[in-house]
């Protein structure tokens, strides 16, 4: 079958409103963009209002699968949003990175976005689909070391492994003997209580003891400049 006539057999269940407890998300075939057949739940929707992954994969060198654009079939942006979400809670599409294989291994496409993407949007990326990604609250061992590993601008201009930040809440601000004493990371808003669940990457959020040394630190190395 034509990818454009695959596409339309998924217009029609979704016109009449099929849902998986009426279909099998396994027995309904899709075509990727290179027209090959595959499931659902190995492709990649290319939906940059949600994340501009194609742009992010763009010098990736392995192959990543994407829906074929044939089944861009809705000129209306609220239908298309419809669309887009049938077919993810239906065949599990994702329009977002897959951050772990079924072996709760980091896939290899979101360790290229680690190295590639601005750290920024990547944090965003994580906030923002936080109980998505991780519904039991906490990452994996491996996907949280390299996260923890993703090298994040901090207050100070220097760019540091996100593991060794501090989240730059007023209380440790008011305790640090002068500014950049230690490596604040450089985020928007540090009060939303959403950047403390990056305690899971690394991110510290009290005045721990390597707080103090990070202090004793910086006092030393101004010490050795003057």
């Amino acid at each position: 079958l034509s990818p454009r006539t695959l596409a339309h057999h998924a217009k029609y269940l979704f016109l009449a409103r099929f849902s998986s407890d009426k279909i099998r998300g396994e027995s309904l075939w899709f075509a990727d963009s290179d027209n090959v057949i595959a499931r659902g739940s190995n492709l990649y929707l290319d939906d940059p209002n949600t994340f501009p992954l194609r742009k992010y994969l763009a010098d990736y060198q392995f192959h990543v699968k994407f829906l074929h654009p044939v089944y861009d079939l809705f000129p209306s942006e609220p239908q298309r949003r419809e669309w887009y979400s049938w077919l993810r809670s239906n065949f599990g599409m994702i329009s977002i990175p897959r951050l772990i294989n079924i072996n709760k291994a980091t896939t290899p496409e979101f360790k290229f976005i680690l190295r590639s993407c601005p750290p920024y949007y990547v944090l965003k990326l994580l906030m923002d689909n936080w109980s998505f990604f991780f519904p039991l609250q906490y990452p994996p061992t491996e996907l949280a070391k390299d996260v923890g590993e993703m090298k994040v601008k901090c207050k100070d201009g220097i760019t540091r492994p996100l593991n060794l930040t501090y989240l730059p809440l007023e209380k440790l601000i008011a305790k640090i003997p002068f500014a950049n004493a230690v490596p604040f990371l450089d985020v928007e808003d540090p009060t939303n209580p959403d950047w403390e669940r990056f305690r899971a990457f690394g991110v510290k959020t009290s005045d721990d003891l390597g707080f103090y040394i990070e202090c004793l630190r910086s006092f030393r190395q101004i010490y050795l400049d003057n």
